[in-house]
Order: structure tokens, then sequence, then C-alpha cells
């Protein structure tokens, strides 16, 4: 008599089948110079940033159709003809699944995000309050009405301003000298999209910060913010304001529930490369804006009281407070650092009297410089 055998095959589930096209990047956070000398909306400013991951690359077409299929299998978005009918691409054009997500709204990001989380067996990081109502079609229309963000929560998420400037200039260490090699602009894209990570990465990893689509932030827009003393991971102001919002119907100060985009986009010169732009949240009919994902990180957070730039090139880093203290390093002018805690013993150098600050460097470095030379701008 055959003996039947019985093969017993495990199920294995990979919790990275959703986002396997997104490869998340850890970032050490700290403290940065953020914006540009002589910007207009966006003035120097030095802030914290807490550590935090963000993917590597863009959000894909094809990634986002397989959570329309779920979700909004009725959206414009969910097969080529959206696409055809508002680019001209003709119509039997099919949008590769490698592209960049285009035509997305800020809604669509956020749900977007929560749908990731749930498949992850994360917890969703926003709260999306909405309403359906009649259109006339098959299906009835979203009304979109508010959205919030449980910084508690471990799921994903958009990344905030502070987050994407200090990803994108990778804490202020790196500059984009021949911006071709990294970024999709008018010239070369043909003023459309192209694969994601076919440019050269910037040294975090992240590919496409600059060109290519331009990405939804979390952050309400307020024109003066970079103006603000919201130093300490700033997630963006409670109320948004644009004065130069629709100026021919109002003559007051505009609150508006404008979000930021960053990056300019393969629609525009390089020259767009910092600029921070208002986009209304519900806007689909450009063609340049799509987003990436962010989350936060199991570190604990570190205290810090403040942050400051070195003022002198002849600073030098000690294990120690004191001049007899060991030298870690050298410091350069302009080097931004955490502040963690101010002596409240003073020394006298030079007949000048000035405490000694223990910092935190963009190096993850941990030591002491005497006051004299660190400007520090918040306490």
């Amino acid at each position: 008599m055959k003996k039947l055998i019985f093969i017993i095959i495990p199920l294995i589930f990979s919790t990275a089948l959703y986002s396997q096209d997104l490869n998340m990047i850890k970032v050490t956070g700290g403290a940065f110079k953020r914006g540009i000398e002589n910007g207009k909306n966006n003035p120097p400013q030095i802030i914290r940033v807490a550590d935090f991951e963000i993917s590597d690359k863009e959000v894909t077409i094809g990634l986002l159709r397989k959570f329309l299929k779920e979700k909004f299998p009725d959206d414009v978005l969910a097969d080529d003809q959206y696409y055809r009918e508002n680019i001209g691409f003709g119509r039997d054009f099919k949008v590769p699944s490698e592209w960049p997500v285009f035509y997305c709204t800020f809604w669509k990001a956020c749900e977007f995000c929560n749908w990731l989380s749930e498949k992850e067996n994360l917890e969703p990081a926003y709260n999306i309050s909405k309403e359906y109502y009649d259109r006339g079609a098959p299906t009835p229309a979203i009304r979109y009405l508010s959205v919030s963000w449980d910084v508690t929560k471990n799921g994903y998420r958009l990344p905030t301003e502070a987050e994407w400037e200090f990803a994108a200039n990778c804490a202020g260490t790196f500059e984009y000298k021949n911006v071709f090699d990294y970024a999709w602009f008018e010239e070369e894209s043909k003023l459309k999209p192209n694969a994601v990570g076919t440019k050269k990465p910037n040294p975090f990893g992240l590919y496409d910060m600059l060109g290519s689509v331009a990405e939804w932030c979390w952050d309400l827009y307020d024109k003066d913010f970079y103006k603000k003393n919201d130093w300490n991971n700033p997630i963006g102001p409670s109320v948004g304001y644009n004065p130069d919002s629709r100026p021919e119907r109002f003559d007051t100060d505009i609150i508006t529930t404008d979000r930021v985009v960053r990056g300019g986009s393969f629609y525009e010169l390089e020259e767009k490369t910092y600029s921070r732009m208002p986009m209304f949240p519900e806007m689909a009919s450009l063609s340049h804006i799509g987003f990436r994902v962010a989350k936060n990180t199991d570190t604990p957070s570190r205290k810090v009281i403040g942050v400051g730039e070195l003022n002198d090139d002849r600073v030098r880093l000690r294990k120690e407070s004191g001049l007899n203290g060991e030298k870690i390093r050298l410091l350069q002018k302009g080097e931004c650092v955490e502040v963690l805690d101010i002596s409240q013993k003073k020394e006298k150098i030079e007949g000048k009297e000035y405490p000694w600050i223990k910092i935190r460097t963009n190096k993850d470095e941990i030591g002491y410089v005497y006051g004299e030379y660190l400007n520090i701008c918040s306490d």
C-alpha cells in the first residue's frame, strides 16, 4: 500500500509587497540653514530637523494604480484615458508604470499614505474627513473637508517642508553644481515625465529631488513662515497665509488652505529648483505635481534646547568643556549645530567671558565649544 505524503508549503507574505518600489532612506536629523540668500519667500533660517525616513524615489504610476484599483477604481488616474486627453500623447499611448505620479491632488496623496500604511500593518498617520455627494454619475463624488496628522503614528505620510529641504540639499552640505546630472527640467525632459531614478541620486541616496515632478509637502503655505522663529522640527503653520492669493478679490490678508509644493518640475526651467509654491489641495489640472512618502523613525527624540551657527573658522570642538579639553576637530565657519546644553560656569579668555556650549554636529559628534564663537539662534 502506498503511503500518502503531504507536503506543507508555507505561505510567505511580504510586508514590502506594495512598497517594493520605495526604498526608505533613514535620515539622521540635525541643525541646518534652510532657505536661500536674498530669497523673497524663503530667506535663510537655522532650524533643527528630527530623524526621519523618506523614499528614495517619487511614487510611481504603477504603485499608485495598485492603490486606486482597491480604493478608487473609478478615479480618472486609474487608466490612461485622462492622461491621453490632457497631455495629448495620442489615443493609443500607454503611460509607463515607472513614470512618477502626476496630475495628483494633495488629498489623493494623503489617502495613498494611509493605504500603504495599512498594507504594511503600520498605524495610519492621517485622519481624513470627507463627505460624498451625488454628481449625476454612477458613483458619488468625494468632497474633502479636513485632514489632521497624528505625529505619534508610525505610518507613511508626506514629508514636511523642513524635511524635504533637509533631504534635498543634504543638511546644507550639498550643492547641485551640474543640476542636469540630477534632475529632469524643461530642456531635457521634452515637457513630459521620465522614469524615476534614471538620473544621479544626491549624497543621501535620493533621486529626483529636483525637477521630474514637483512634490507635495505636508505644510500649509505661509509666505512668511521662514521669517518666524519656529526652529525645532517645524511641521508648518496651523493656519495658511498667502497675501498674494487672488488679490483682485480681497484687500485683506488671505487665510488659505494652499499646501506647499517643492522642487520644480519637468515643466519648468532649472531656475525653479528651490522654488516654494502654494498649491490648492484639490488642484489636479497641473500635470507636474506628484509626491514621495516619508515616515517617522523609531529613534528616541533627543533633548535639544536650541540651534546655532559657528561664526569663526578657528573654533575647536572639545570632548570636555575648558581649554584643556581634548580636541575632536576644527569646526568650519557657518556650520550649523544643535545646542544641547549651556554651562552655568563661565570662563574668561582674552578678557572676554562666555560659557562653554555643549553641541551636536551634523556628523553626530557631541562636544563643547566656547560660547563666543557660536551664534545661538534659539534658547
